[in-house]
């Protein structure tokens, strides 16, 4: 069943060098049943921290075998990274949204054949906070068509999370709930009702701002479960997560 993690990128590159670092991409090409032409972009969490810090090998990250079981069903995978956290003192979480920024723009300059006109953004954890901030984007370059959060960071950033924001003034003006305006890209949000680390209810108030602002925005709790349970040998066997990324393809085929 998990042949598929065998894979390997068909394409790396290094999409910008910031702080002496390379920040990496892998891209993952599609098996011959190809869904539609349909791709996805995948941001992996770690708490901001477990992230890029030097440039050792990068192997993808926490997302790599899901990008591959992706690929494996005929999507166009990307998984990208981003800078740590711990490698300056100076940094916040608005700069590694920047480098989610700038792979975007990376990706389009040089990957014509990416479909960015169907596209869908997957983060999980802090993974999640980025696309679902892309997601509430303006900028038509950044939003994708969808995106998939799976236990995410949202709220609590001067509390739980404010590590990721010192310095910052206006810490409200990085919270998702503050920045669903005219446009948003079709949400799908995963959550475990168990989950210690990222609480539900704050996944659950966020699907339901959305939906009071007329967008579109699907909530799926899932019974007993902790936090990243979407993840490829962590936490659970490959049969659930499987049973979970099927549930994401399903979102992410429908027209």
């Amino acid at each position: 069943m998990s042949e598929f993690k065998k894979r390997t990128a068909d394409i790396s590159a290094v999409y910008k060098t910031v702080n002496n670092i390379n920040l990496p991409i892998k891209i993952f090409l599609p098996d011959e049943k190809s869904n539609k032409n349909k791709s996805v972009l995948l941001i992996h969490g770690g708490g901001w921290r477990d992230a890029i810090k030097d440039n050792s090998e990068w192997n993808g990250g926490w997302l790599a075998n899901n990008a591959k079981y992706l690929a494996e069903n005929g999507f166009l995978s990307i998984v990208i990274s981003y800078r740590s956290l711990d490698i300056a003192n100076e940094l916040t979480v608005s700069d590694l949204l920047q480098d989610c920024v700038d792979a975007i723009m990376y990706i389009r300059k040089n990957y014509s054949f990416v479909n960015f006109e169907d596209m869908t953004y997957i983060g999980e954890s802090a993974g999640g906070y980025f696309a679902t901030m892309l997601g509430l984007s303006q900028d038509d370059k950044l939003r994708p068509k969808k995106v998939v959060a799976a236990n995410p960071v949202l709220e609590r950033l001067d509390t739980d999370w404010n590590y990721g924001f010192n310095g910052v003034d206006n810490i409200k003006k990085f919270m998702p709930i503050n920045c669903i305006d005219k446009k948003a890209s079709d949400f799908l949000f995963l959550h475990g009702t168990d989950d210690g680390v990222v609480k539900i209810e704050d996944t659950e108030k966020m699907h339901l701002a959305l939906l009071e602002q007329g967008h579109r925005s699907k909530f799926m709790k899932i019974p007993n479960e902790h936090h990243a349970f979407l993840l490829y040998d962590y936490l659970k066997n490959d049969e659930f997560v499987t049973e979970m990324m099927n549930k994401v393809i399903d979102f992410i085929a429908c027209d």
